[in-house]
């Protein structure tokens, strides 16, 4: 597995990468999803959120049907994500039990990325990051704020701080309540992605009100964008057959 070869893929396609995820509480159910995605071909990233599942925090049953997800997907990149309660996921999780499962997880077997939470701080992220880095496995360091959006200048040092947490992807993700707060997100993209054009990055505007930031976020610096197939993992999401076809248009023309 070369995970960086993947990393770098989200800056080289011919339009944004575009992200699914998979939140079904039975792994059964999840599989069968899986199944169906993998024959999708508008679908580049499948993120599996383990936090959904029943029975979350056993690591030899999430190994296992991780272990069964990874081989169900063919070409499809893996994302494993436990997304905290304090970020809008399903479970609380103290920070020694968080770093133990990914550990743990990676130990069992190695998707193409996990995400770690940047507010579980510095010294849970660097524990992550390492397991990661030893089993070649790579690192999205994600932030989101599921109440507000900062200012366009607390955005660009939010990002500017999980850019030296010397992550193989940045992503942040926050809620407008104006149309302002939607364009200070954008804004805050463009001038973080002009000071560090090499940086694999993720970044959306949540609700209906931030739904144009996953149409037209690449061409303010975001390299990805999250749609569903069903339900949808975090308010706003477009449905993927259409992301993808609204957001290879804006790329063609942008580029022509």
């Amino acid at each position: 597995m070369q995970p960086r070869r993947l990393l770098r893929s989200l800056k080289q396609r011919a339009a944004p990468a575009v992200l699914v995820p998979v939140t079904h509480p039975s792994p059964q159910q999840a599989l069968e999803f899986i199944n169906e995605a993998a024959r999708q071909p508008f679908i580049d990233f499948l993120e599996l959120r383990i936090d959904c599942l029943e029975g979350a925090r056993d690591i030899e049953a999430v190994g296992t049907y991780v272990k069964k997800a990874l081989a169900a997907m063919g070409d499809k990149g893996a994302i494993v994500t436990f997304r905290t309660a304090a970020e809008g996921g399903n479970c609380a999780i103290a920070e020694a039990d968080y770093v133990a499962l990914y550990q743990q997880l990676m130990a069992i077997t190695t998707p193409h990325y996990v995400d770690v939470e940047a507010n579980r701080g510095s010294a849970v992220v660097e524990q992550v990051m390492a397991a990661a880095r030893a089993q070649q496995v790579g690192v999205i360091v994600s932030q989101h704020d599921f109440k507000r959006t900062a200012t366009r200048e607390v955005l660009i040092e939010q990002l500017e701080q999980l850019h030296r947490c010397a992550a193989d992807v940045v992503k942040l993700a926050v809620m407008p309540h104006s149309n302002d707060d939607v364009l200070a997100l954008l804004g805050a993209t463009s001038t973080f992605k002009q000071r560090y054009p090499e940086q694999p990055l993720i970044t959306m505007s949540m609700g209906p009100l931030g739904m144009l930031s996953r149409l037209v976020g690449e061409q303010f610096g975001s390299d990805a964008t999250f749609g569903k197939l069903d339900n949808a993992s975090a308010p706003g999401q477009i449905d993927a057959d259409v992301l993808h076809q609204l957001v290879t248009q804006l790329h063609q023309l942008s580029n022509d």
